[in-house]
């Protein structure tokens, strides 16, 4: 890898030939991440001469897949702020002025604050366009070692990178299947947050996560921690991914998702949170492979709407009127987002809640135990009591899931075969 610098010409020629820079290969973070503080800051480190951070570019006019000339490695924040500066997005800062011990400071008129660039005087205009950047070309072949993906992550080090950003420039199998899945049609048509610095990916990192872990557990368990460590350690693991392999976690993934596509509307307000993504992900997962009704998606739209509403109105209610659940679940979903229990806890809620409206839909197990979702759909059936003896149970746990046509009688597993029982009670049956 050779590097050496570029002859721009000024910062005119920049942009003029602005449709020379790729300015999204793939480890690249996104443009426009800025705050127009951060934006008038360096263009007036520009109009001050002070010395500015080398740019780095990777030559790529020999590769015939670009039309481009240029790929940005590191520099792609200042680069898109001289381009939005030269066609007037933005003006220069309210407190912006020449330093007394500037360069030119005595080329007057002055540039003065909250001028655009085509409103500064004319001298001024040629001097900007006439800067010379600092910028590094960086010259290899195909980058099949990840050689320029391992300097953007380098040069990026210091900076703040999002840890999806941090993720992408990662590279390897692993990042490009993450663009791939954030490519699907729910995050473009069904989540209703945007992919500002790659939120997306950081989304569908997560359901990568989720899917290799029912994939490789013999009973089909998606439960998995999604902290940072973990997806961090799931793209740098897997750089490097067997094509049968890479296969077979999107044609899961791609499954499950156009199944949860059937159950929200596009741009739906529940999935304007980024922590319900993971939810939604095995809500779909659990329903599709372990429920069963002709109409079963339409059935579960229809209650996840009805429970947002529910989940609304009870904010609104005084602290002491509010349902116990529905706040533990608001904290939920606030709190500890990524913690294996606390998604567990609140996909088992909204099955539970399901199955407990909706006693018909059966499952596809013919397995002999209850699940604990349908173990809670049987407690809210039950009015929260023990079905003999009605004493209160203050949560699912403090009951016992029980078939009413015993199952060695042939009683199915079903929402409509069961009952929530006390322990004591569950025995004293058991035993008869």
């Amino acid at each position: 890898m050779r590097t050496f610098e570029l002859d721009t010409n000024g910062i005119g020629q920049i942009g003029i030939f602005k449709g020379d820079f790729l300015l999204n290969p793939e480890y690249q973070r996104q443009a426009g991440v800025w705050s127009i503080d951060k934006k008038q800051l360096f263009i007036d480190s520009l109009l001050n001469s002070f010395d500015t951070p080398k740019i780095y570019v990777h030559d790529i006019s020999k590769d015939t897949a670009f039309r481009e000339h240029h790929a940005i490695v590191d520099g792609l924040q200042r680069l898109s702020t001289i381009w939005d500066f030269l066609e007037n997005k933005f003006p220069l800062a309210d407190d912006f002025r020449i330093n007394k011990g500037s360069l030119h400071a005595t080329r007057e008129p002055l540039p003065e604050a909250g001028q655009f660039f085509e409103g500064l005087p004319v001298w001024w205009q040629g001097f900007f366009n006439s800067i010379n950047l600092p910028i590094m070309v960086i010259e290899t072949g195909e980058d099949t070692d990840g050689e320029i993906e391992e300097l953007f992550s380098r040069l990026n080090n210091g900076q703040p990178l999002t840890s999806a950003e941090q993720r992408n420039a990662i590279g390897g199998d692993m990042a490009k299947l993450i663009r791939k899945v954030a490519g699907h049609k729910f995050f473009k048509e069904k989540v209703a947050f945007s992919d500002t610095r790659y939120r997306h990916y950081d989304q569908a990192a997560k359901l990568i996560l989720i899917t290799t872990t029912f994939m490789d557990d013999n009973d089909g368990n998606p439960w998995a921690d999604l902290k940072k460590k973990h997806l961090d350690e799931l793209v740098k693991s897997n750089k490097g991914i067997a094509e049968n392999r890479q296969k077979k976690i999107w044609t899961n993934i791609n499954k499950i998702l156009n199944q949860t596509c059937h159950l929200f509307d596009d741009k739906d307000p529940l999935l304007k949170a980024q922590a319900m993504i993971p939810a939604a992900f095995i809500f779909a997962y659990f329903l599709n492979n372990a429920y069963a009704h002709e109409h079963l998606n339409t059935i579960a739209q229809g209650h996840l709407n009805d429970f947002e509403k529910e989940r609304l109105l009870d904010r609104q209610k005084p602290e002491e009127d509010r349902d116990p659940f529905l706040t533990e679940y608001n904290l939920k979903i606030q709190q500890a987002t990524n913690d294996l229990g606390n998604i567990q806890w609140r996909v088992q809620y909204l099955l539970g809640g399901l199955l407990g409206a909706n006693p018909t839909i059966k499952t596809k197990d013919k397995k002999r135990l209850y699940s604990e979702e349908m173990k809670r759909a049987l407690w809210l059936l039950g009015d929260k009591k023990c079905q003999i003896c009605k004493r209160k149970l203050n949560n699912p746990s403090e009951g016992q899931a029980d078939h009413i046509l015993a199952h060695k009688k042939g009683g199915e597993t079903a929402i409509d075969n069961g009952q929530i029982l006390c322990q004591p009670c569950n025995s004293k049956k058991g035993s008869k």
